[in-house]
């Protein structure tokens, strides 16, 4: 029985020498024509043509025949090499143990899938609002790249495309040109949120082919998964996407659902209220109106988690709104006021800073027996300030009731989690002052 690695051993060495051997077996054909027509004396017309025959076109044939087949065995070899390449490259970034490990592994498998001679992979910093440098790699023979750490891409009308794309300025407009080498991006997301960006740079003539891109954006999900598992900041927009759907999600249904029926309530109250059939009956008249001011108050209640549930385009808006909602609801007067130029934020800042506004007036209601109430958001270039101030009781900070308490543990948690800092100033009798300090990013 033939054995099939030798059989695949003479096809290789065949179809990689075909145009020798062909050469050789056209040179056999000719000196035997040569011989056998010298033999026989008949030099004529009819050597000529089974020279050229089987000299010439017969070994051309199965030269071209043998080419055809070697490029087909090509396109297949390099099908399985990038199917073992796409293979290795999961299983490889499924045993990475941690980020150091992830940044000396990337390099290795994005230049076995091409040869990429500088490789930068930028992720996104949520709490800023732009991408920062997280593995800068260069080929030894290659000089390093002149390359930002940050890059802020702030271009609605050119947004990022979704698989390898050639770097175009219009996108990217900080990164400088880079004549020497052709340039591709590989951006990285999850839940449809960009986490990270992949720079390639490869060095003409070399390009990129059709197989290369696919593995490469074949490999998208599970390289930014691995990214977002081991690098804090690549989590970050994952987790607030995620939050953000959750709370567009709930205020949907609390709309579809409590709202709309407390309202229809409210409807049906007021409506009952003029009834001529109870003009005469006080006591009903006196509990329907109570039930009506027990509806409002739910419907407002409602309609405030609403506003706090859906991200704020326009926080100063929302702010404004909120302060009139709730001042509306505890019967205290809100004054609002804010002091220099505002800054867009981040949306989930946005929403965190707009939340804890609103816990802090909710306390106030609920807690300061207060006449009235300010709000300043003060704006500088480095910090938001945000001050809410009343004329309660006060209390004292040292001895703070557990009712309160709890309230303010979770609105210091909040600040904390969008690095900021909480200040609370108050005393028996002379009312609070509570302050938010959040830096806001500046552009290096």
């Amino acid at each position: 029985m033939a054995n099939p690695d030798r059989i695949l051993a003479i096809r290789h060495f065949v179809l990689t020498y075909r145009w020798p051997l062909v050469i050789v077996i056209g040179l056999a054909n000719i000196s035997f024509e040569w011989v056998e027509h010298t033999q026989a004396n008949s030099l004529a017309a009819r050597f000529s043509w089974e020279v050229f025959l089987f000299g010439l076109f017969y070994p051309l044939l199965a030269g071209w025949t043998l080419t055809l087949l070697w490029r087909w065995d090509k396109t297949l070899i390099e099908l399985a090499h990038f199917q073992y390449l796409e293979k290795r490259f999961t299983q490889k970034l499924g045993q990475v143990p941690d980020w150091q490990a992830l940044q000396t592994l990337l390099p290795e498998l994005l230049c076995d899938v091409a040869p990429f001679k500088a490789i930068i992979i930028f992720i996104h910093d949520q709490n800023h609002d732009h991408f920062e440098t997280a593995v800068e790699w260069h080929h030894p023979h290659e000089k390093p790249l002149n390359i930002p750490a940050f890059l802020t891409i702030d271009s609605p009308s050119t947004p990022i495309p979704s698989e390898l794309h050639p770097i175009d300025r219009k996108i990217y407009p900080e990164l400088p040109p880079i004549n020497q080498y052709a340039g591709y991006c590989l951006p990285l997301g999850v839940a449809n949120v960009t986490t990270a960006l992949v720079m390639l740079f490869i060095r003409p003539p070399d390009k990129l082919k059709a197989e290369q891109i696919r593995v490469l954006n074949d490999t998208t999900s599970t390289l930014a998964l691995t990214i977002n598992n081991f690098h804090p900041l690549a989590a970050q927009p994952v987790w607030h996407a995620a939050t953000l759907a959750e709370r567009q999600r709930m205020a949907r249904q609390l709309h579809d659902t409590i709202a709309q029926h407390l309202n229809l309530l409210r409807m049906k109250l007021q409506g009952l209220k003029g009834e001529k059939v109870l003009a005469e009956v006080t006591a009903v008249r006196e509990e329907l109106s109570h039930m009506n001011e027990i509806a409002d108050l739910a419907y407002k209640q409602i309609r405030s988690v609403l506003q706090t549930l859906q991200t704020p385009t326009d926080l100063v808006a929302s702010i404004k709104e909120q302060t009139i909602s709730i001042g509306e609801m505890a019967d205290v007067e809100v004054d609002f006021k804010q002091t220099g130029k505002a800054v867009p934020l981040a949306p989930y800042i946005s929403h965190d800073v707009l939340s804890i506004m609103r816990e802090l007036l909710l306390n106030v209601g609920k807690h300061a027996q207060a006449q009235q109430i300010s709000v300043t958001l003060q704006w500088t270039p480095e910090i938001l300030e945000l001050v809410v101030a009343d004329d309660g009781i006060g209390f004292d900070i040292n001895s703070i009731p557990a009712e309160g308490h709890y309230g303010l543990l979770i609105i210091q948690e909040r600040a904390k989690e969008i690095n900021g800092r909480l200040q609370i100033e108050s005393a028996p009798g002379q009312g609070t002052i509570v302050h938010l300090h959040l830096p806001i990013f500046q552009k290096p």
